[in-house]
């Protein structure tokens, strides 16, 4: 085990395994009056092999990585939350060894919050990152969700965003909640929009379908996580208040 001292925020968030079942922990940890990244690896037996950290002179306990994910060379990377830039996505890349090879941010100024939730890669090697964006931006709605592709060298390929209008409601609230790819290399996201919206992007970010299932008004139908077959087929799992769903 890893010990961090006993101060309040403190947290894992994500973990994950590579094809040689070390075992990759990452979240939040408090030192010196402030928050950071901590992600941690282990080897199968459970002995530490690193500690990778990034102090991000956050003063908010939300302020640390949220997902991780591994590639094939055993490089990882990580995104959350930065509290530079208004409360920005930060996405950092280590080698095997958990050096720092880049850093990321993404955000938009007029946010109040955005951070990255879910982290995907690719077949091919690009990476994915689903992201919540909160609170009056520059395209004027409130809350949408994102998803960002970069190459392996952390080249911006495009970014896309999500709300209101992709969805049969109209109040503007739009949240992301988690995101898978499938083997031919497209991409599925699921948020909270009064009802959870699915969306089926390709790998050019063109929106192939979406699906709303929804029951009621906003925060009655909360997704919680999705995964996807070896056919494409996805799968959703959610938390419902009232029974009576619909489809659209």
């Amino acid at each position: 085990y890893i010990y961090c001292p006993n101060y309040a925020g403190n947290y894992p968030n994500a973990i994950v395994c590579d094809d040689s079942l070390n075992v990759y922990v990452t979240g939040v940890v408090h030192s010196n009056n402030s928050y950071g990244y901590l992600t941690v690896k282990f080897d199968s037996a459970g002995n530490l092999k690193f500690g990778a950290g990034f102090n991000n002179n956050a003063n908010s306990p939300d302020r640390g990585s949220e997902a991780i994910a591994v590639d094939s060379n055993h490089n990882f990377y990580v995104t959350g939350m930065n509290d530079s830039i208004g409360g920005s996505c930060l996405t950092i890349k280590y080698d095997m060894n958990g050096h720092l090879l880049w850093t990321r941010r993404f955000g938009d100024s007029l946010a109040y919050y955005t951070y990255g939730q879910s982290i995907a890669i690719s077949n091919d090697g690009f990476i994915y990152v689903g992201v919540s964006d909160g609170g009056a931006d520059s395209i004027g709605t409130f809350d949408d969700f994102v998803c960002i592709k970069y190459d392996s060298l952390g080249n911006q390929i495009w970014a896309k965003l999500y709300n209101q209008q992709d969805t049969i409601e109209t109040n503007g609230n739009a949240m992301f909640c988690d995101m898978k790819i499938d083997p031919f290399g497209n991409i599925y996201l699921v948020g909270q929009c009064n009802s959870y919206l699915t969306l089926k992007l390709s790998s050019n970010g063109d929106l192939l379908w979406r699906r709303n299932f929804y029951a009621g008004g906003f925060g009655t139908t909360v997704p919680i996580s999705m995964a996807v077959d070896d056919l494409g087929n996805s799968y959703v799992s959610s938390s419902v208040v009232d029974t009576s769903l619909s489809e659209s």
